[in-house]
């Protein structure tokens, strides 16, 4: 980040990876870089967990559009077996890169400040 003081960085993880990002520690300076996190089938969906972000604010539905001030989307398929409460459905936890997730996340970044 020193070589490149302009560079801003957007995070993701899904499924587990949500969860590494959970714990994710950086410095203040570095948080300060990242432009969005984006989640996909997120374990600790439901349980107020940190975020590597400065002032996080979690849109739990982004497929339905956004507030510029939310720097963090969070996908749940309905009835995901790991993100949705009372899941059972494993095909929903893995449907997010053919589903459009994918686009609607790019789009989610693209309009982050």
């Amino acid at each position: 980040s020193a070589l490149c003081p302009n560079q801003r960085y957007v995070l993701s993880g899904y499924s587990k990876g949500a969860l590494v990002l959970h714990s994710t520690t950086l410095s203040s300076s570095l948080k300060a870089k990242v432009r969005a996190v984006l989640v996909f089938g997120d374990p600790a969906r439901n349980i107020n967990q940190p975020w590597p972000i400065n002032s996080p604010s979690v849109d739990l539905a982004p497929r339905d559009g956004s507030s510029s001030s939310q720097n963090i989307a969070s996908f749940c398929n309905f009835s995901d077996l790991f993100c949705y409460p009372l899941g059972v459905s494993l095909p929903a936890h893995l449907a997010y890169a053919t589903d459009g997730s994918i686009g609607v996340a790019a789009n989610f970044v693209k309009t982050r400040p």
